[in-house]
């Protein structure tokens, strides 16, 4: 059995650095839940966005989306559902803006 040291992460977000990659927590509180972080990797340039961007998709439907204004219809319902408000929706871009990131992985990654 080995040690863990568990850190929290800051209410205002912060890095953790697992090995060689660093990667940022972003907070998105109040966009789907209090206490709710994305986490981005800089060097990857990938954005793991938690519920930002799930769709409803059939079962069987590709994982991958080639086409994203073919995908916003299955991805309104969900957002206009669990993530209400405006204010934390507006949060979250003015965030997102600032990071370069070529993906965008929603849910588990």
């Amino acid at each position: 059995m080995h040690n863990t040291t568990y850190s929290p992460i800051e209410d205002a977000g912060g890095k953790i650095k697992i090995g060689d990659i660093e990667l940022e927590f972003i907070t998105v509180h109040f966009l789907y839940a209090f206490g709710n972080y994305h986490a981005y990797d800089p060097e990857a340039k990938i954005l793991f966005s938690g519920d930002v961007g799930v769709a409803l998709e059939p079962a069987g439907s590709e994982l991958f989306v080639e086409d994203f204004d073919d995908d916003v219809s299955k991805i309104k319902l969900f957002h206009q559902r669990w993530m209400p408000l405006i204010r934390a929706k507006n949060d979250w871009i003015a965030r997102a803006r600032d990071l370069e990131f070529d993906m965008m992985v929603p849910q588990h990654g």
